[in-house]
């Protein structure tokens, strides 16, 4: 497996494709032994523009077959989960010359495409997080940070990140989280525990930060930075007859924030974190969330003031492309949310429970 994640960036788990692979062809022989291309879903949007099977590096890093320093499909991995090169796109790098099918496109025939990129880089290079120091943190559904930086591969891969390309110059390594905003979703939806803003600011200001006693293990759409764990499952650890709603909402978002300061610490083994860019809706939508997650870390949090931050990126890239240049995002800066010092002792040494914990539950 260290191997593995050395040559492709990507751990052994069910989110890349030599896991998918293998389940497909275990349970679906006949039609695995019929497909003639094995596409990503923007791999075969540009196939429907183009009439080529094509991708970049970008895409091809995150699927887990391919080797991030020669920046081509692993001949050894391909024919392990019984597919062929010659099933798989062919690499496009950003210069490359891709044009729309004139006969079916007529009006795009003129167009000039770009192989795509991955939407976590994209938001990276969107929220201005490229370059040494700057981090882009980010929770929608699900969660996720990154750094983007003009370097070579390292040598050693922290264990627990993945290491992306975004191009040929540069990498994006980083964690993700399964757990983010679906984490509060499902503790309403599923379990009905619905928790307003304003009770949860009142509850940390009246009896401090990590004051429950419970521990929150948020895995409950599985794992995967930093353990990797496919049969991981959530938990929650400390409760008693005085816990209530409050409290294990808090709880919950807590464990979000501890998984990202984990991630953290990985990263910093790469490239020492100057700035945390933040983003995404679940974390808009949540002052109080972004109080949390500054104080954990303690680091200030500035939160992007734009929606769309992959889209713009995208486009950034696109003009880095053309130019040479990845351009300065032109957005305020956005708001800065000050860590304490003083909550951030607190969470430490909760910090210390939340990880014994986990070790409890998922060390092998």
């Amino acid at each position: 497996e260290v191997s593995v994640h050395t040559l492709t960036g990507c751990h052994l788990h069910s989110s890349y494709w030599p896991a998918k692979l293998l389940r497909l062809k275990e349970d679906n022989p006949g039609v695995f032994g019929a497909t003639r291309y094995w596409l990503s879903f923007s791999d075969l949007l540009l196939q429907e523009i183009s009439g080529q099977y094509l991708t970049s590096t970008s895409m091809a890093s995150g699927s887990g077959l391919f080797d991030i320093r020669q920046m081509r499909w692993d001949p050894e991995l391909v024919e392990l989960v019984g597919i062929r090169i010659d099933q798989l796109p062919q690499i496009q790098l950003p210069g490359d010359e891709i044009r729309s099918s004139a006969s079916r496109w007529p009006a795009l025939k003129d167009a000039r495409w770009l192989p795509p990129i991955g939407d976590g880089a994209a938001n990276n290079v969107g929220a201005g997080c490229v370059g040494k120091g700057r981090a882009a943190l980010m929770i929608g559904t699900s969660g996720a940070m990154r750094m983007i930086l003009e370097r070579e591969v390292p040598e050693n891969i922290p264990e627990g990140l993945f290491c992306y390309r975004l191009d040929e110059k540069r990498i994006c390594v980083g964690g993700a989280l399964s757990d983010g905003g679906s984490l509060r979703r499902w503790l309403e939806g599923s379990l009905g525990i619905v928790v307003n803003e304003e009770d949860i600011a009142s509850r940390i200001a009246g009896r401090g930060p990590a004051s429950h006693g419970l521990s929150f293990l948020p895995f409950v759409f599985g794992e995967r930075s930093t353990g990797y764990h496919t049969d991981a499952s959530g938990s929650v650890i400390g409760l008693t007859r005085g816990s209530d709603a409050i409290d294990i909402t808090i709880a919950a978002m807590e464990s979000v924030a501890y998984r990202f300061a984990a991630i953290l610490s990985a990263l910093e083994l790469v490239c020492p974190v100057d700035r945390i860019t933040a983003s995404g809706g679940a974390l808009e939508n949540s002052a109080v969330w972004q109080q949390m997650i500054a104080d954990v870390l303690g680091r200030d949090l500035f939160i992007y003031p734009l929606g769309g931050v992959s889209r713009r990126g995208a486009a950034m890239h696109g003009l880095d492309v053309a130019t040479g240049t990845i351009p300065v995002p032109d957005v305020p800066e956005g708001m800065a949310v000050r860590s304490d010092p003083g909550r951030n002792e607190s969470y430490v040494r909760a910090f210390v429970d939340h990880t014994r914990f986990y070790r409890r539950m998922f060390d092998r």
